[in-house]
């Protein structure tokens, strides 16, 4: 990072340092004569010395980009470049814990590699983070920072940069989808009852601007299905064995690119086009963040489970889903199996509904991705995008910049906090709304209405099955969540990443307290309407302690946060600031 950057902060190297002191004991901030400080320790009593520039109770702190190294005595410094304060730090034992050289060097290449991507693409287009995005397809594109409490949020298993713009929605990726005939005995699909997955991949096909000409022989054809793939993903599957087979028995066909543009998402595995019915969310054989993108059968099923639940909303339970939530629902999915019959995960896909088709009518909303707006900015007034819209917008509208953020709160709560946690307490869906799942309309900058995207991220409690009987049991149901569960992970996902994404994100202009206050008010009303099941909402008001994912050392270890026996071993607890 060059210095001109350094005018506010390092965003990319904050995510370092949040995951770090929210993860160690040993790594604390320390007040010295008014001036705050992170000081994490090294060999020989030396200290790593980081100025704290804004701090906030939920841990997503702002920093000086400027590193120091002390000596035991405090009578000694050294300027350190951010690599080699991250080196000392994971060679200290006591920090990183028992790792081989080979974690310890993948695990500093990839916190490298993810600083590295975070500054191209700043440099590149990040000069208007913090201005008022107007549509869904920028606010996606607009992710140049990631999880603000992750240390390598933006590694991409260390593809070279030339992969990473094919991929990468921050360097505004986009791709015609790679084509592919295969025979019937070799795909494999399904959909929401009462429909077919071959109907929407025929939408897909209507919608493109125009399908390879080699498609031509294939679609009217009984004995073939015409399918798309992700163009990079494509490549991928071609070295597998078990294509490879496939394309020398004559059962699958290259068919080569389409026309249409497609645009990959804050996700990067799921892409979308303007003008297309549906979204595509594919496998992608790469580590983002804690795991390797690869879809499994029973979570592409998931989609599917949820969508018909919906189908069957009694009148009753459909007032949940009219206090300004909506779920984009993923009906239907499609992929490949081999000579043997068995899904290859690698291809699989899901069909999602758009929402933000774009047509010729001028409309007044926005739609921004929850941590596309909550991420910080180097660039800014305040060091978080949301607050400079906001700023923006009270300057517009000569309005006082602390009552719209507690407004904009105010509204996020409603619109979207207590209808997901309604849906958990009232009806047994459990949805894991983290900020990337989360998009938010907004109308004159204000929030109107919320969407959950993302339904592999779905589990059902015992409630669930008593409001839908065609679940089946929870003995046979493989996303069934117990209480136990569902106080793990939901309010992870809802509290600590989305709400306290916000909280940190709106600071600049209001109290925190003022904010946790109102969470806590909106909450305890909905306790107190005494809904079917209010244990996990005791939990979150009443625990001294909420379960917190560690991203840092889940990393650190080297863990496939998807394919780990036992997810909760890289949960641990962190004090609740609600219950104070």
């Amino acid at each position: 990072m060059t210095t001109h950057h350094a005018n506010f902060t390092d965003v990319a190297a904050n995510c370092f340092w949040n995951g770090l002191y929210r993860e160690s004991a040993l790594v604390e901030i320390v007040n010295k004569e008014g001036t705050k400080y992170l000081c994490a320790p090294i060999r020989d009593g030396k200290l790593i010395i980081v100025e704290v520039l804004s701090e906030s109770n939920t841990g997503i702190n702002r920093y000086s980009p400027s590193i120091e190294l002390h000596n035991s005595r405090g009578d000694y410094a050294e300027t350190l470049s951010f690599q080699q304060a991250c080196e000392l730090i994971i060679a200290n034992e006591d920090i990183a814990g028992s790792i081989d050289v080979t974690q310890r060097n993948h695990f500093l290449g990839a916190v490298s590699e993810s600083h590295r991507n975070t500054w191209v693409a700043l440099e590149q287009y990040g000069q208007s983070l913090g201005e008022q995005q107007t549509s869904f397809e920028e606010s996606e594109q607009s992710l140049y920072v990631g999880h603000s409490l992750h240390p390598a949020p933006k590694s991409r298993s260390n593809l070279s940069f030339e992969i990473s713009q094919q991929l990468s929605p921050e360097l505004k990726a986009n791709f015609a989808l790679r084509w592919f005939a295969v025979s019937n005995e070799c795909v494999f699909g399904g959909a929401v009852t009462g429909s077919d997955w071959r109907e929407y991949v025929k939408q897909l096909q209507v919608s493109e601007t125009a399908l390879p000409n080699t498609a031509k022989p294939y679609l009217n054809s009984t004995s073939w299905q015409v399918i798309p793939m992700h163009p990079w993903q494509a490549t991928q599957l071609l070295t597998l064995p078990q294509v490879q087979e496939l394309i020398a028995s004559g059962k699958l066909v290259d068919l080569g690119l389409g026309q249409s543009t497609w645009f990959a998402t804050s996700s990067t595995r799921a892409i979308y086009n303007p003008t297309a019915p549906f979204m595509l969310k594919f496998s992608l054989s790469v580590k983002l963040t804690n795991s390797i993108r690869l879809l499994s059968e029973k979570e592409v099923k998931r989609g599917t489970a949820l969508a018909g639940i919906c189908q069957s909303l009694s009148d009753d339970a459909k007032k949940y889903f009219a206090n300004g939530l909506s779920i984009i629902h993923e009906p239907s999915y499609f992929g490949l199996k081999d000579s043997k019959g068995e899904v290859i995960d690698e291809s699989l896909a899901t069909v999602r509904d758009n929402p933000f088709v774009v047509d010729d009518q001028q409309s007044m909303k926005s739609h921004g991705v929850l941590a596309t707006l909550c991420q910080q900015t180097p660039y800014k007034q305040s060091g978080y995008a949301l607050s400079n819209e906001l700023l923006m917008l009270a300057q517009n509208n000569q309005t006082d910049a602390e009552t719209l953020a507690t407004q904009w709160f105010e509204a996020f709560c409603d619109n979207v906090v207590v209808p997901i946690f309604e849906l958990q307490s009232q009806l047994g869906i459990v949805l894991l709304a983290h900020q990337q799942n989360i998009v938010v309309e907004l109308e004159q900058g204000m929030p109107t209405k919320g969407y959950f995207r993302d339904c592999q991220g779905v589990g059902f409690t015992k409630l669930a099955f008593e409001h839908f009987p065609q679940l089946g049991s929870p003995e046979t149901t493989e996303n069934y969540w117990d209480r136990a569960k569902v106080n793990r992970y939901f309010p992870y996902y809802l509290i600590l990443n989305s709400c306290y994404g916000v909280i940190a994100s709106l600071s600049p202009l209001v109290e925190e307290s003022l904010l946790f206050e109102l969470l806590k008010q909106r909450l305890t009303q909905l306790y107190q309407s005494a809904p079917a099941d209010t244990d996990c909402l005791h939990y979150v008001l009443n625990s001294d302690t909420l379960c917190c994912k560690g991203n840092f050392y889940c990393y650190l270890q080297g863990f496939n946060e998807n394919s780990i026996p036992d997810p909760s071993v890289i949960y641990f607890e962190l004090p609740n600031y609600l219950s104070r």
